[in-house]
């Protein structure tokens, strides 16, 4: 590649080669030959300069005949120049016979002449983006010489004598050579003796004209070349000029060439893909062009017109030239990218002359002249280089087609009658493709070729050259030239063979075109007939229609006769009154022209009045613009007076910057002096300081060392921000026999920025080695140690090195400071930890969306099979009419989707109807009834035919329809083909395989869509649901912040960290009341902050006298602000709020709270265990405390009645031995929940049920097993929490056999959810247990007194139960018909009412409804149940009862009810006496009152579900009922106090009376006040009764139980 780069040097004045894969394009007797590989193209070139009289090409000064009678082309000089395509493949041009060549030396008129353009254009490209760029590189003066012909500019290269040497220095000097290159071809340059050099530069075929090549060619005084942003060359307005195209990839480009008077033209275009069709070629004065709609017809009748087709495939090569009139045709064929001889034809140059295409020979012969030369690489030892000799000059041809040179390559030597001259080429093992040529050689001159360069150079050397050298050449030349004409008569043979094989191809193309014609022709024939034969039967049915219409005419013909006589009658009476009529209409209508008359001259006059205003406005017009001219010249004038004033200004600048500069630096140069001064002097001044340095420090070590002592720093005294150097003397340390020594250390108590240094032994006497360490700026102490690297430490006798800084932060500042480092950091972990979680989310959301794309491309396939199979048997029940009942007739519209369907009425059971409707489909009702028309009568006579006009659907291949007596939805009569409905194959329906292709694809786009919707619906309300139970949660927290309002609230309500809170405290509602003085102790994070308890705080009077007060600084780390209330400074009686400590919430600290660690053993768990509420509570409170983010886990027996659908990956996970039992574990996730289910082998669990069998035997069992599954699997919780009878043996049990087995700072909490069960159980438990609680604040006073509970009163609590809010929502539930939230209660609950009324069979009207869902015992009122039933009935309101009685007699005590409601009151009450899940949630919607008559309640969750719902709960005063459900009339104050408002209807009694009151209220205020109502059901549904403020209380239970007993947290 260098040498090519160097050859371009040497011959041009810009360089153009711009990577290796560039070509040569060789000077070839006006032809540029340009090898590419797989593709090659030829120029022929015709140019002619007037200035220096130079061309290439071939021209004549003999006559025509001539020349036609010698065989030789030769266009005149003047003739546009003509191209073609060459693929790897030699071109032979001149005669077939190589002893042709004499004769047509011997013709004096023929001559090879040079022709050159005035200015020639340089054409190069950008090799980033391929933008072709044009260039002017030199004009030339316009001198030339006559040519034989007469004409300037030409001149004859063998009647020219032989000029002095000229070297090619000297043409780049004068600037007489430019080359032209692209970055994929390789240009050719020409010389002349004056100086003059023409350009030519091809592109490869098989790239975009516009993207990477160009083809130009410059004639005369104008330049052709390819620009980038468009995708064709154009010449204007030129003589025999001639254009290529190649073609983009849109196959849309035009070629336009202008034509001249010479009648000259060329086109060569190569279309990939597109019919000749798309070129086309006029004469005379015209443009060519290419344009779809115009053919090549007219042009191929020209004699300057052929068209070559390579035969292979008749739409996929073309090729258009023309011939000049000198009648030189030339022709290519080829198609990009293929070899010329697999598929091609060959090409043909007029007469005897031809171009041979041949893949055997890798050279490019030329024969039948001694002026032409040729050089050829081919393998082996046949590649030859031949120079022949000339009359007066040398031309030289290089070429390569990619092979490498070898051992056999030759040199050539070429001679003249001049003088000697060598051209000397080849070197080893290197490819001509790489070592790039262009030369050409005239007269005398040299081109020589050094062995030791990568390139070829042109050279001023003397035409001298040793005689031996020539003689070797001499005989070398003579040998090649003996082979080239071997190898000629081998082409020659290859070629006939070849075009023999080429004829075979094309007579069988001519066939197939033949077929295919006759095929076209008998198609167009069928298609006649049947059109005539349709013909026909219309022409026979309009006879038809003729007849009868005549016969009409003559019946109304004769009536009208009788009419007419009695007509004339009429009209000879009337012709009076007439003329008398029309006698006073004359008068009118001259009145009328009159005033026309007058009418139009008034408007002529005012067309002139306008007329001329029209000519004053245009005369002011030229006026305005006249002095508008004037105003712009003016503007213009002051314009260039400010550019040119802008000018002086800008150089005035220039001058006034170049002053400041020369100013500026000779400032620098200054302050560079002053500033090395000082540099000098502080460099003496720290020379002076490191010895004073070296001189203490030395000093500082003897004091050390005389004192014992082994270490000391420098400075003395340590400084924030500052460098300190530590001194050890390892001699008096532990590590004096240690190589290595380090010391480690942090600052402030090792909490910051820790350090390792390693230390270097010094300059000091002794062993003293030291290190620098830098202190930091927030540093108030250093803490250290010395070490060895690994295990040998020098501590300072386990206190640690510690050195006190001075200035620097104190310890508090630093405390604020380090936490606010530390909350930077957490955010930024935040931060991060949400980006990965964003980006894995998209991740997972895009393999769900291939995933999903995927099954809905398999369902559409699926759903296509299947409607494919349907229709198919449709198909075969279908038609295309029926005798005498209907059929169709296409419409003759443009869209071809209408048809006239005809039905004849008097053929079904819609004889007798008025109005005939089509209902229909299409495809088996594939989507349902989507067309509907009515029809009308036709006009036929001869059967009752009814027609409508149907528009066809694009997807229907049958029809499918019924007829009707009126529209869809108000028919009354159908004629439906005896159930059978009609289907009519569609006429001209699309193609089956286009059809299936096409239904596939909609319905795979309709499930992307669907599925698309879906999941935004889905996303949207997940995001509506979170918004939704967020400001729930906040409004519970308020809740619980306020909850202790009338004790002790904070100021703000929210208690930021870093900030200053006001806590006020009322001592009236406590045991502090009336105390003189009340002092405050507080500390934060469940009293165990580092800083320890605050001393205590007198608090002062508050503004409201009631409360007292004091502030509190909230550090930054802290999550939780603990305090009690004393009644002096040193104690004395406590406000610990029974035990349980105050605490508040701290929002925005550094710190959060560590997880708790709770385990719940119980023997229920909803939803795959459950018996009654005990499970619903272990799950919903396990759910909201692990929300909080805390550790749940829960201990189960495996029952094998258990359901364990619901439980996600249960596996075996391990077996343990107790009490000579082997037990298996197995653990699996239930609602989010980590469960381990016990299976003991003893089948304990494989009684079928829950309970019933030996039950307190088996869980006794159970929970010993629990406690020793903890205890074997190593685990630790904080909290052990056992709930009712069935499992309160694990307090007793731990107590007593686990508290010194590893157990021991487990606190057990135990829950009792009802004490009507298990009390012998419940009272030891409450014995063992830390802490224990019941369900309900009220449902604990209730059993206070009961024994197995009045001893241990202290840590009993009452916590309400809560519901789960993803099972009871609303907004998400799936078993009522319309979701909805508390903005639309109103309408949710309404279409809920009407879907349970249309499900039970109830009245569908507007009516008060009540519900009751329940079990049926006493516990639950049952007398009570059936009284509100029939109360209800009495006030004309609705019943509906859900529930069972595990008593069998109270099962059939309500059946007997049921069936007497269901006769007597059938419409408004429905008993439903099973348990039904999902008619549950569709009463509590649906009903506007749920009824809870309660006898005892210690929680109940059915009013608190009701109010979730919207529904207004009416309950008896007991346990949970009244801790949840507010009077609306008498419970406002009670309500306020619990920051809630009134939300329901209450009585006290268990007598009918109580229900009564309780619910006569309440359906009076429906009746009464429905808009008070509706918003009473609003505010219910807007309470927070879910776990969210129990999860709350939960905790601090958890931590009041193990106040005492604070450990690190270990989980299972």
């Amino acid at each position: 590649m260098e040498a090519a780069v160097q050859a371009q040097r040497n011959f041009s004045c810009s360089p153009s080669f711009r990577d290796e894969s560039q070509l040569n394009i060789k000077p070839f007797f006006g032809f540029f030959y340009k090898p590419t590989g797989r593709s090659s193209l030829l120029h022929l070139l015709c140019k002619k300069c007037p200035s220096h009289g130079v061309s290439y090409g071939i021209s004549a000064s003999a006559d025509f005949s001539r020349r036609r009678q010698n065989k030789v082309s030769t266009p005149r000089s003047t003739s546009a120049p003509l191209k073609g395509f060459m693929p790897k493949a030699p071109a032979v041009l001149g005669m077939q016979k190589r002893d042709q060549r004499n004769k047509i030396e011997n013709e004096s008129s023929t001559t090879l002449t040079v022709g050159l353009d005035e200015r020639t254009p340089e054409i190069g490209v950008d090799d980033d983006n391929g933008a072709v760029e044009i260039s002017q590189e030199m004009e030339v003066d316009g001198r030339g010489n006559e040519d034989t012909n007469g004409r300037p500019g030409e001149r004859s290269l063998v009647s020219r004598p032989p000029a002095a040497i000229v070297t090619i220095n000297q043409l780049k000097e004068n600037g007489s050579i430019v080359v032209v290159d692209k970055s994929k071809s390789v240009g050719a340059l020409v010389k002349s003796d004056v100086g003059t050099t023409a350009i030519i530069e091809t592109g490869r075929a098989e790239k975009s004209l516009d993207g990477f090549e160009a083809n130009a060619i410059a004639v005369r005084d104008t330049s052709i070349g390819a620009v980038d942003d468009a995708a064709e060359i154009e010449a204007s307005g030129l003589e025999n000029v001639g254009d290529v195209d190649d073609i983009d990839e849109n196959l849309q480009n035009v070629v336009a060439l202008p034509k001249v008077d010479v009648k000259a033209a060329l086109l060569a275009t190569w279309v990939e893909g597109k019919n000749l069709d798309n070129i086309a070629i006029v004469e005379s004065d015209e443009s060519i062009a290419a344009d779809d709609n115009i053919t090549t017809k007219g042009a191929r009748d020209s004699e300057n017109f052929v068209a070559v087709d390579d035969g292979a495939n008749s739409s996929q090569s073309i090729s258009a030239l023309p011939s000049a009139d000198v009648r030189i045709v030339f022709t290519k064929a080829g198609l990009g990218g293929k070899d010329l001889d697999s598929t091609e034809t060959d090409a043909h140059l007029d007469g005897i002359e031809n171009i041979l295409a041949e893949d055997i020979m890798p050279e490019i012969e030329a024969s039948g002249s001694k002026s032409i030369g040729h050089i050829g690489d081919g393998d082996d030892s046949e590649s030859t280089v031949t120079l022949s000799e000339a009359v007066d000059g040398t031309l030289v041809i290089e070429t390569g087609l990619g092979q490498d040179f070898d051992s056999g390559e030759v040199s050539a030597v070429a001679e003249d009658v001049n003088g000697s001259s060598a051209t000397t080429t080849g070197l080893e093992g290197q490819g001509l493709d790489r070592i790039e040529i262009n030369a050409f050689a005239e007269s005398c001159e040299s081109i020589e070729a050094d062995q030791d360069m990568a390139e070829v150079e042109a050279t001023t050397t003397e035409n001298t050259v040793d005689e031996e050298d020539e003689v070797e050449d001499s005989s070398q030349q003579l040998k090649l030239e003996r082979e080239a004409r071997l190898k000629l008569e081998r082409e020659a043979q290859l070629k006939s063979e070849r075009g023999a094989q080429l004829k075979l191809e094309r007579d069988e193309q001519l066939k197939s075109e033949r077929e295919a014609q006759l095929k076209s022709e008998r198609e167009a024939q069928l298609k006649s007939e049947s059109e005539a034969q349709l013909k026909s039967e219309r022409e026979a049915q309009m006879k038809s229609e003729r007849e009868a219409q005549l016969k009409s005419e003559r019946e109304s013909q004769l009536k009208s006769e009788r009419e007419s006589q009695l007509k004339s009658e009429r009209e000879a009476q009337l012709k009076s009154e007439r003329e008398a009529q029309l006698k006073l209409e004359r008068e009118e209508h001259l009145k009328l022209e009159r005033e026309a008359q007058l009418e139009r001259e008034a408007q002529v006059k005012l067309e002139r009045e306008a007329q001329v205003k029209l000519e004053r406005e245009e005369q002011l017009k030229l006026e305005r613009e006249t002095q508008v001219k004037l105003e712009r010249e003016a503007q213009v004038k002051l314009e260039r007076e400010a550019q040119l004033k802008l000018e002086r200004e800008a150089q005035l600048k220039l001058e006034r910057e170049a002053q400041l500069k020369l100013e500026r630096e000779a400032q620098l140069k200054l302050e560079r002096e002053a500033q090395l001064k000082l540099e000098r002097e502080a460099q003496l001044k720290l020379e002076m300081e490191a010895q004073v340095r070296k001189q203490v420090i030395e000093q500082l070590a003897q004091e050390t060392f005389a004192r014992g002592n082994r270490l000391f720093i420098y400075p003395q005294v340590a400084k924030p921000d500052e460098d300190i150097e530590v001194f050890l003397n390892r001699s008096l340390s532990a590590l004096k026999d240690e190589p290595d020594v380090m010391v480690m250390g942090a600052f402030n108590d090792w909490r910051w920025n820790s350090f390792t240094v390693k230390l270097e032994k010094n300059h000091l006497n002794g062993d003293w080695w030291s290190c620098k360490i830098h202190v930091p700026k927030q540093a108030y102490k250093i803490d250290f140690v010395f070490f060895n690297g690994k295990n040998v430490y020098d501590n300072n006798n386990k206190k640690d090195f510690h050195i006190l800084v001075d200035g620097g932060m104190d310890a508090s500042d630093f405390e604020d400071f380090f936490l606010e480092e530390k909350h930077k950091e957490l955010e930024k972990l935040a931060k991060e930890q949400s980006e990965r979680e964003r980006r894995a989310e998209e991740q997972r959301h895009i393999e769900a969306e291939k995933a999903a794309r995927e099954v809905d491309r398999a369902h559409a396939k699926i759903e296509v099979d299947k409607r494919r199979e349907k229709l198919r048997e449709l198909i075969k029940k279908a038609a295309t009419s029926v005798d005498n009942v209907w059929y169709f007739e296409l419409m003759e519209v443009k869209s071809k989707d209408r048809i006239r369907l005809y039905y004849n009425r008097s053929s079904g059971p819609l004889a007798q109807a008025n109005d005939i409707w089509f209902h229909g489909g299409y495809n088996g009702w594939q989507d349902g009834l989507s067309i509907a028309a009515k029809l009308v009568k036709s006009e036929r006579n001869d059967v009752d035919w009814w027609y409508a006009e149907v528009t066809i659907p694009d997807q229907a291949r049958v029809l499918d329809w019924v007829f009707s007596n009126g529209p869809p939805h108000k028919a009354a009569i159908y004629d439906n083909n005896h159930r059978q409905d009609f289907h009519g194959i569609v006429p001209k329906s699309i193609s089956v395989e286009k059809y299936w292709v096409e239904e596939e694809h909609r319905i795979y786009k309709k499930l992307l869509e669907e599925r698309r919707l879906r999941e935004e619906a889905i996303r949207a309300k997940a995001e509506k649901t979170a918004i939704m139970r967020a400001e729930t949660k906040g409004r519970t927290l308020k809740r619980f912040l306020l909850s202790q309002k009338h004790v002790v609230y904070t100021d703000p309500l929210n208690v930021q960290a870093g900030s200053t809170v006001t806590v006020y405290y009322n001592p009236a509602h406590t045991v502090l009341n009336g105390k003189p003085e009340i002092w405050f102790r507080c500390s934060f994070n469940r009293w165990t902050h580092h800083k320890g308890l605050l001393p205590p705080q007198k608090m002062m009077p508050a503004e409201n006298v009631t409360h007292v007060k004091t502030t509190v600084k909230v550090p930054l780390d802290v999550y939780m602000m603990d305090f009690v209330f004393s009644e002096r400074e040193d104690g004395g009686i406590f406000d610990n709020k029974d035990g349980m400590d105050y605490h508040i919430p701290v929002f925005g600290g550094v710190a959060k709270e560590p997880p708790l660690c709770i385990v719940h053993i119980a023997v229920e768990m909803a939803p795959i265990a459950k018996v009654g509420g005990l499970g619903d509570v272990v799950t919903s409170l396990s759910r909201a405390v692990q929300d909080l983010n805390h550790y749940v886990n829960i201990i189960l027996p495996k029952y094998n009645c258990m359901n364990l659908s619901n439980v996600k990956d249960l596996h075996y996970q391990r077996s343990y031995s107790w009490s000579g039992t082997e037990i298996k574990v197995w653990f699996g996730k239930v609602e989010g929940l980590s469960v381990y289910f016990l299976e003991p082998v003893n089948g304990f669990f494989q009684t079928g049920a829950i309970y019933g069998r030996n039950d307190a035997h088996r869980f006794d069992f159970f929970c010993h097993a629990a406690l020793e599954f903890l205890l074997q699997s190593g685990s630790h919780p904080d909290i052990i929490h056992c709930h009712d009878w069935s499992s309160a043996a694990v307090a007793w049990l731990y107590k007593e056999h686990y508290t010194h087995y590893g157990l021991s700072k487990t606190r057990v909490v135990f829950t009792i959810h009802n004490l009507e069960f298990g009390a012998q159980f419940i009272g030891k438990a409450m014995a063992f247990t830390d802490k224990a609680t019941t369900v309900s604040r009220t449902y604990s006073r209730e059993v206070a007194g009961n024994p197995a509970v009045a001893p241990h009163l202290g840590k009993f609590h009452g916590i309400l139960n809560g519901i789960d809010p993803d099972i009871w929502d609303p907004y998400n539930d799936k078993f009522i018909p319309v979701s909805y939230t508390s903005e639309n209660v109103v309408e949710g609950k309404q279409a809920a009412k009407n879907a349970l009324q249309q499900r039970l069979g109830l009245k569908q009207a507007d009516l008060p409804l009540v519900g009751m869902i329940t079990r049926l015992t006493h516990q639950k009122g049952i007398h009570l149940i059936k009284h509100a039933i029939w109360r209800t009935l009495e006030r004309n309101g609705q019943v509906v009862m859900l529930g069972c009685a595990p008593d069998p007699r109270i099962q059939n005590d309500f059946v007997n009810l049921a069936n007497q409601l269901h006769s007597s009151h059938g419409d408004r009450a429905r008993l439903c006496l099973t348990y039904d899940e999902p008619l549950s949630h569709l009463i509590y919607a649906g009903a506007d009152f749920i009824l809870v008559p309660s006898v005892f309640e210690p929680c109940g969750l059915t009013q608190l579900v009701a109010m979730r719902y919207g529904s207004i709960p009416v309950v008896r005063k007991t346990g949970g009922l009244y801790d949840t459900v507010y009077d609306v009339d008498h419970d406002k104050e009670r309500a306020q106090a619990q920051g809630l408002e009134p939300n329901g209807f209450s009585f006290e009694g268990v007598d009918n009376a109580g229900v009564d009151y309780a619910l006569n209220r309440a359906i009076s205020a429906w009746y009464d006040n429905r808009q008070w109502f509706y918003s009473l059901c609003k505010h219910v549904m807007e309470q927070d009764w879910s776990w969210n403020r129990p999860a709350l209380d939960y905790l601090e239970l958890y931590h009041a139980a193990r106040k005492w007993g604070w450990r690190q947290i270990r989980c299972i």
